[in-house]
């Protein structure tokens, strides 16, 4: 299949660089490779594509999609994540939910899937009563202009310059920027576990971290379990790495996501603490949406890519 033909709208961005970077590791011709920015994209643009991986704005993904009709597209914006008609896909927790897609496929919002790739296995063997979890999320989750920001401000107050921005980034954090991303990290997550009535909240805060996120989740089970028992859940988990002391340096660039420090919190029955960290980039994003490519196209062999 040489003459498989993969299109990425959004080319310059931060998650679609991350996907090239894949797709070269990975040997995939470059010929067969077409990288569009918004100024490039028209009705006509997609036809004879087979595959088209949209890590645009919503904007863009609404207006744009529905000319790629005769290609499979990976949508990574949120723009068709809630659309009972499009299924939301985490590759090692739902896979068989886009058996019957109709040309769409969504890739989750990237702290929601680092969160449910922990998750979801404990979720399907003890059952979840309730769910809390508060975010601490990179610099490169907001793209280019926010890591650029990160590095201004940090150089500024190092040499002793007063940044000029209403609210500093550098050696500082605040509430993320969008309150949807609390909003979508619930509504995902019941989505994707096929439970529309869980009980989660989410706090999602920004810190002056350049890449990979990290979070605090507190889990109530349904049913009686130990921190032996979860550990040996999450070692047998795909794209689970355990380790005691996991931070954002340890996750960057790296393919699973890391958990650690799982304990017992004594305040509430059946309660445990988790802290997860991945890069969201990778798993949070680009891989994922490579990941759930790969798993649509099996039957091929294109350079050693699908």
């Amino acid at each position: 299949m040489n003459d498989f033909r993969i299109g990425i709208v959004g080319s310059r961005g931060i998650v679609a660089q991350e996907l090239i970077h894949l797709l070269e590791q990975r040997n995939f011709s470059k010929d067969a490779l077409f990288l569009f920015q918004r100024g490039d994209l028209h009705p006509k643009v997609f036809e004879g594509l087979d595959l088209v991986f949209f890590c645009s704005s919503n904007e863009v993904s609404r207006k744009y999609i529905p000319y790629a009709s005769d290609a499979l597209v990976i949508d990574s914006s949120s723009a068709f994540r809630s659309d009972p008609n499009v299924p939301l896909i985490i590759p090692e927790i739902n896979a068989d939910e886009m058996r019957n897609h109709k040309g769409v496929i969504a890739s989750p919002n990237c702290t929601a899937t680092l969160m449910l790739l922990a998750v979801a296995p404990l979720y399907r063997t003890f059952g979840i009563e309730r769910l809390l979890v508060t975010t601490y999320q990179a610099a490169s989750g907001g793209g280019k202009k926010l890591l650029s920001r990160l590095k201004e401000e940090s150089t500024d107050l190092l040499q002793d310059r007063t940044p000029t921005s209403s609210l500093p980034y550098g050696f500082n954090l605040f509430l993320h920027e969008s309150p949807d991303e609390e909003i979508k990290m619930v509504e995902e997550s019941r989505k994707i576990l096929k439970d529309p009535h869980l009980r989660m909240h989410a706090t999602c805060v920004r810190v002056p971290v350049m890449r990979a996120h990290s979070m605090v989740v507190n889990v109530t089970f349904t049913e009686k379990t130990n921190v032996q028992t979860i550990e040996t859940i999450l070692a047998s988990a795909p794209g689970i790495t355990l380790h005691p002391n996991p931070t954002p340096a340890m996750a960057s660039g790296k393919l699973d996501v890391y958990v650690g420090r799982i304990r017992t919190d004594p305040t509430f029955d059946n309660s445990f603490d988790f802290w997860i960290v991945g890069d969201q980039l990778l798993k949070g994003a680009a891989l994922n949406a490579l990941q759930i490519a790969i798993d649509n196209f099996k039957k091929f062999s294109v350079n050693g890519v699908l």
